[in-house]
């Protein structure tokens, strides 16, 4: 199976998925959803991919349109006149009257052949004899012509130039909707992620808010009892207030992460709460994958290569364009003609009446300036397209390699981030021992909720910061879609 017809594949089942119910609402308003669910629902909904099957299918129209030219025309006449003229001589008549019908195919074919067959009937009528031998009289031929250019317009390659590159563009159009499809799953998945970051963000803002009340009643209890002063109690206070802040604004991040995703996923109902389900994984970056592999992966670089190939495409054209025109050509045909239809049509098929011709025709503009400018500007125009091709080449090595170290990094960051945030939990459980002993200052228990508080936090930001560094690498590496869809991959 060709990339475009595998990327079709991928494309349709993106978009195709019967009965999807992976957002499926509960009773309670609440709609519960993993990061493929987002991403399907984005790929399903979004009109962008809607108008991209659309180009696609004008691009079909395109090239069966640019197939038709060598399509064979049928075509048939007839019609029936008079004609009244003063005679040049006498033994012709001032009057005719003449009946005619013909049928043929014309068309042209790949190495830039011209045919033709034509069978055309005549009946001739004239109104006074003057010595006529045959009055009214059938006649009938029997056509082939054929011309073969010898120069400019020879061949397939000059012939098939709007076929070949309309085909071109139908791989593009493909590969524009397949890119499409991955700036849509990125965005999806950065906006579920990011809703999943808010959730856990919220989460931490609670059980921070619990800890400093927490904090503060022991405090005041310890101020009852005398074991402490009662300017404690204001740091204490202080913290509650700072942690409510924090709880409002996370609570915004949350409203807006959810509005975020419903914008990604294109969802007319913007009621209910969505819920993020699917909590990040461990990441573990892949080897290295060969260059070769990965661009004939990449939707931008095959879009690249390919109008690269259409302006080399139009080049070859051009430059057959500043031939001069050297044509040959021959016809040879069967005639009859007699005083009835039948005598007509028996003269015509004995081969004793017949007809042949045969010829040359030859042009070319002096200076051909334009053909000439218009083959160098093409070849420019070419030649700026590799160089683009190579520079994209460039590029892509280059984001490869940062993506993958990048990705090394935040797997690295999330695992020290979890370490953290364990060891932080249990340096504040055993100061919270310290202080309920006397053993520690209320400043030293806030110090170490704080640093508690923060290390969830950067736990929970590294988590989503080594899943979006995956999508990131992924993308580049053109494997995005197969990571997010498997099935659409396979």
């Amino acid at each position: 199976m060709s990339w475009t017809n595998k990327a079709l594949l991928c494309l349709w089942l993106v978009l195709q998925l019967a009965g999807f119910s992976g957002a499926a609402k509960k009773p309670n308003g609440i709609t519960r959803l993993t990061m493929m669910d987002a991403v399907r629902t984005a790929l399903e909904r979004n009109p962008s991919i809607r108008i991209d099957k659309l180009s696609i299918q004008g691009a079909m129209a395109d090239l069966r349109a640019r197939k038709g030219v060598f399509d064979p025309v049928f075509e048939g006449n007839a019609y029936h006149s008079y004609e009244k003229t003063e005679p040049p001589v006498i033994i012709y008549s001032p009057l005719t009257l003449t009946t005619y019908g013909s049928l043929g195919f014309s068309g042209i074919l790949p190495p830039g052949t011209r045919y033709s067959l034509e069978w055309e009937n005549q009946l001739i009528r004239y109104g006074e004899q003057f010595g006529l031998t045959v009055n009214p009289y059938v006649q009938q031929d029997l056509k082939l012509a054929l011309t073969q250019p010898l120069l400019k317009g020879l061949g397939a390659p000059a012939q098939k130039t709007l076929v070949k590159t309309a085909a071109i563009r139908l791989d593009i159009s493909t590969l524009r909707e397949r890119k499409r499809a991955e700036d849509i799953a990125v965005s999806a998945a950065r906006a579920y992620w990011r809703l999943y970051q808010s959730a856990r963000e919220l989460d931490v803002a609670r059980l921070a808010l619990e800890l400093a009340q927490s904090i503060l009643y022991d405090v005041r209890s310890k101020i009852q009892a005398g074991q402490l002063p009662d300017v404690d109690e204001y740091g204490a206070e202080a913290e509650v207030f700072s942690r409510n802040e924090a709880l409002a604004s996370a609570e915004k991040e949350f409203k807006d992460s959810q509005d975020g995703l419903r914008e990604a996923m294109n969802l007319g109902d913007w009621n209910g709460e969505i819920v993020a389900v699917e909590p990040p994984r461990a990441i573990t970056p892949p080897a290295m994958p060969a260059l070769n592999d990965v661009l004939s992966r990449r939707p931008d670089y095959q879009i690249a290569e390919k109008e690269a190939r259409i302006k080399e495409t139009d080049a070859l054209f051009l430059k057959n364009q500043t031939l001069p025109e050297l044509d040959v050509y021959g016809s040879s045909g069967l005639n009859g003609l007699n005083s009835n239809y039948n005598t007509a049509l028996r003269d015509f098929r004995s081969g004793s009446f017949y007809s042949w011709e045969v010829g040359i025709n030859f042009s070319i503009p002096i200076g051909n300036r334009t053909a000439l400018g218009n083959y160098e500007k093409a070849v420019t125009e070419g030649k700026k397209a590799l160089a683009s091709v190579e520079q994209l080449r460039q590029a892509i090595r280059r984001q490869i390699r940062e993506d993958r170290r990048a990705l090394q990094v935040a797997a690295l960051v999330s695992q020290a981030a979890s370490k953290k945030a364990i060891a932080d939990g249990k340096l504040f459980e055993g100061e919270k021992d310290r202080f309920s002993v006397g053993l520690a200052t209320t400043t030293d228990l806030l110090k170490y909720e704080v640093d508690y508080a923060r290390a969830l936090s950067e736990e929970n930001k590294a988590r989503v910061a080594a899943m979006i560094a995956a999508l990131e690498y992924r993308k580049s590496t053109g494997t995005l879609l197969d990571m997010l869809l498997p099935q659409a991959g396979q």
